[in-house]
Order: C-alpha cells, then sequence, then structure tokens
C-alpha cells in the first residue's frame, strides 16, 4: 500500500494515496502530458496472472479509452505497469451524489422533484451512449455518481439552489464489467453493491442494460423518499437479497401515486418486465412528473 508514490506510470506522476478497493488502490497523480490531475487505479498484481481478467482486460480496455460522454468520467489509459493493471481516469471536482444525499438528509431535505428529474434525464443519456457502447455498469449508485458545477462549489451542509450547470457523471464505467472475469472463479461473489443489485446480479446472472435501470430506479427511490427500498436488519446481507428477490417495494411517502408506478416498474424483478431501455425510463418519468 502507497507504495506507488512518487513514482511514474504512463506520463503520470503519482502524488497521493486515496483509497484501497478489494480490487487494488486508487491514487492522486499529475497527468504531464494533459497538464492537469488524474485518478490512478493500480489493480493487484495477482489480477494478471488470472487469464479471464486479462482477456477481459485487453478486449475492453479500448473500447473503454474510446468512450465519449460528458456525463461518463474518461478513462484516459489502461495497460500493465510492473506486473500491476492499471487505469488513468479523469480526476473529478465537486463531491459524489451519496455525499450530497447525506448532508440533505440529516437536515431534512429532498431535492426538488424537478432536479432529481433533470438529473434522472441526464444519467439516462449517459447509460444509453454506453450500453449502445457495449458496456453495463453493474454498479449504479450514488457513490459512483460525482456533482460537479462551475459556478457554485457543491457542500452537502446548507441547502443553496441547484447550481445551473450542475453536472452528475457516472464512474468507474468498465471496471465492474472488466472486473467481472474473475467471476466464475470466486465462489459466491458477485459484482455490484447488494443495496442496488438486481435480482438477476444476485443469482449470478449475466448482468443487461436491465440491470442498470433496476439500480437506477432505486437511486430514484432513495432520491424521493430519503432512503432505501430495501435495507438490511441488523446488517443481514441474506435478508437484504432477499428482499431484492422476493418482496415488492414499500410504498413511497408523499410521491404521487403515477411517479410512484414508474419506478415500480423500473424496479420488476424481471428484466423484461421493466423499461425497454434507460432512456425509455427517464422519459416515462419526465412526462408523468410534468403534470404533478
Amino acid at each position: 500500500m502507497k507504495e506507488w508514490i512518487g513514482r511514474e506510470v504512463a506520463d503520470v506522476k503519482i502524488e497521493k494515496f486515496l483509497a484501497e478497493s478489494g480490487m487494488g488502490e486508487l491514487y492522486l497523480g499529475w497527468h504531464k502530458i494533459h497538464l492537469r490531475r488524474v485518478v490512478v487505479k493500480i489493480m493487484h498484481a495477482r489480477m494478471r496472472e488470472d487469464p479471464q481478467f486479462m482477456a477481459r482486460f485487453r478486449t475492453d480496455t479500448e473500447a473503454l479509452i474510446a468512450m465519449s460522454h460528458p456525463n461518463i468520467a474518461h478513462c484516459l489509459d489502461c495497460n500493465v505497469a510492473d506486473g500491476r493493471p492499471y487505469f488513468i481516469m479523469e480526476f473529478l471536482e465537486g463531491i459524489s451524489l451519496e455525499d450530497y444525499m447525506r448532508g440533505l438528509n440529516q437536515q431534512g431535505y429532498l431535492l426538488p422533484l424537478h432536479v432529481i428529474v433533470d438529473l434522472m434525464w441526464t444519467l439516462a443519456s449517459a447509460l444509453d451512449y454506453a450500453h449502445e457502447s457495449g458496456f453495463v455498469h453493474m454498479d449504479i449508485k450514488p457513490a459512483n455518481i460525482m456533482l460537479e458545477s462551475k459556478v457554485i462549489p457543491i457542500d452537502p451542509g446548507p441547502p443553496i439552489p441547484v447550481p445551473p450547470d450542475l453536472r452528475p457523471i457516472i464512474t468507474d464505467f468498465g471496471l465492474a464489467s472488466i472486473a467481472r472475469a474473475l467471476h466464475d472463479e470466486s465462489d459466491g461473489v458477485f459484482m455490484g453493491t447488494p443495496a442496488y443489485m438486481s435480482p438477476e446480479q444476485i443469482r449470478g446472472k449475466e448482468p443487461n442494460p436491465r440491470s442498470d435501470i433496476y439500480a437506477l430506479g432505486i437511486v430514484l427511490y432513495e432520491l424521493l423518499v430519503g432512503q432505501l427500498p430495501f435495507d438490511s436488519e441488523d446488517g443481514d446481507l441474506t435478508s437484504l437479497l432477499d428482499k431484492h428477490l422476493n418482496q415488492p417495494p414499500p410504498k413511497m411517502a408523499n410521491v404521487h401515486p403515477k411517479i410512484e408506478a414508474v419506478i415500480r416498474k423500473a424496479l420488476e424483478k424481471k428484466p423484461r418486465s421493466r423499461y425497454k431501455s434507460v432512456n425509455a425510463f427517464a422519459k416515462r418519468l419526465a412526462a408523468v412528473a410534468a403534470k404533478y
């Protein structure tokens, strides 16, 4: 851990250790060519020894770098250094939607409906673009959505008018897809975050674009109500996963029934019962919300 500080990866000088995850380490660096800060994700060395992971890494990274959308964090480079696969990602100013929501909820606030609809519409555009590029995110959640603004610093403290240039950006695109190559080697391990995970992911089936629709539906529920539809009882993961698989989401307090119906369709247990695309989900939400 922290062994890469001061070293160079490609054209990046690594300056600061940020965090550790199950797949590797996260660093802050300075890109000498682009002259800007970047995030460097250095995977564990053992991943290079896994033929499934490296095969997926080689085939997906070129497409990942080629993706270009204003609401998807850009991957600048992917390669291997000293036996460690790495990703060089765009560094984003601002805070995560998770932190922003937590700050608002602690003070008893929720975002206005029109702001939530705008967020969903923008995120849907990014997800549709990625799906058409062949990528399913597999881990959509507030922690993987950054909020940026060039006009007003976004703060989870006292509510302020939402910046007119609020830019939600989806991060970690492609990482779960590539890491899924390790799934067959890891009994009982699934990709995703349990609170936002679709039933098919829990069952170990191949995720598809409608898996992202389910996760985005969970995010929308949380934005409108201030809490998740499904939670664990005393931290019991089995209880949480069972709710995703078998229980309908609880009735949404202070949400119009027709808006609630839009979310319930996104949270259908069977993928084919959800919206055909994330754009269709956002379009339906916007149409219904415009009436209330």
